[in-house]
């Protein structure tokens, strides 16, 4: 991901995450050494991305996400499987995720690398208020 891929980042982030972060800090990100992030593109559009992090040996997998109307067309399992790939090369022993209770589809996703659930974070996400469910994938 390069800085110019910020504005569609952080449209994409408001629309399937809800998330109020600027662009200007989604730019920012690029700058930490441990911040990895990758955008997928449909003919020059940005129609996902994702967003880690590598600290020690564990790898967080912070963000996947994909614009709607591209779901489940492999674009989210391309993201993730290049992510795991670099936490690999990268030197990462596993990595761990939270993902809304109600997301299920993006638990399968996750459950297909292999993830499993190790963990619940009561009352993680606002808006709505909902748990977390921890997942964890050894590399």
């Amino acid at each position: 991901m390069g800085a110019a891929d910020a504005p569609a980042v952080g449209w994409i982030a408001r629309v399937t995450l809800g998330s109020g972060r600027a662009e200007g800090d989604w730019r920012s990100d690029l700058e930490h050494p441990g911040y990895r992030m990758r955008v997928a593109d449909d003919g020059g559009r940005v129609v996902g991305f994702s967003a880690c992090s590598l600290a020690a040996d564990e790898w967080t997998v912070m963000h996947v996400a994909v614009v709607p109307e591209c779901r489940r067309k492999g674009v989210g399992h391309a993201l993730l499987g290049t992510a795991l790939a670099e936490a690999a090369a990268q030197g990462a022993t596993h990595a761990v995720l939270e993902v809304r209770r109600s997301n299920r589809a993006a638990q399968a996703l996750y459950r297909r690398f292999g993830f499993a659930q190790v963990g619940v974070r009561k009352g993680y996400y606002q808006g709505p208020v909902e748990d977390a469910l921890v997942l964890r994938v050894e590399l």
